[in-house]
């Protein structure tokens, strides 16, 4: 899967909900001035590796992207009473 075609999706479906795809920018300052390098971010994460596992694609990412549904698992784990 290249870099286009993953940004041309416009999201990752996962079990929480969609997750943001979007152009990977590199240098500049403070966000302004930077330069696409020609890959792509899911949910601010880069992509380093894209693989066809039967009908599906798994994707490596550098980060966590963490979507909603994982705070909602995290707040059911937390100890009664505690804030």
């Amino acid at each position: 899967v290249s870099a286009e075609a993953l940004f041309n999706s416009g999201g990752v479906v996962t079990i929480g909900g969609d997750v943001l795809v979007e152009r990977s920018v590199s240098g500049g300052f403070m966000g302004i001035g930077g330069k696409e390098d020609g890959s792509s971010t899911v949910g601010g994460a880069k992509v380093t590796l894209s693989e066809e596992v039967g009908s599906g694609i798994i994707h490596e990412v550098d980060g966590f992207i963490s979507p909603n549904i994982l705070w909602r698992f995290m707040d059911q784990l937390r100890i009664p009473g505690s804030s």
